[in-house]
């Protein structure tokens, strides 16, 4: 019963639908742009506000877990260049 309800929270919303990939909001959206420019610098601000929204106000633990994990990468990037 709690593998079914980590899966619950892992993957739906508190409506009960499943969310999974949702359309880029605007923090998102100008990351996308920015590294499809190569405009690095702009591309890790973006993407480092787009975490935090995700961790803070996601809408399940997926999306919030990604968040987490988009940062992690990106700061160690940032790191790995400045070394």
């Amino acid at each position: 019963m709690i593998f079914k309800r980590v899966l619950k929270n892992l993957f739906h919303d508190q409506d009960g639908r499943v969310v999974i990939a949702q359309a880029p909001n605007i923090s998102g959206g100008l990351t996308i742009i920015f590294i499809l420019l190569k405009w690095r610098p702009l591309a890790a601000i973006t993407g480092l506000y787009w975490s935090y929204l995700e961790i803070r106000y996601g809408v399940n633990d997926f999306r919030k877990v990604l968040g987490a994990v988009v940062a992690i990468m990106i700061v160690s990037e940032v790191f790995r260049s400045v070394v």
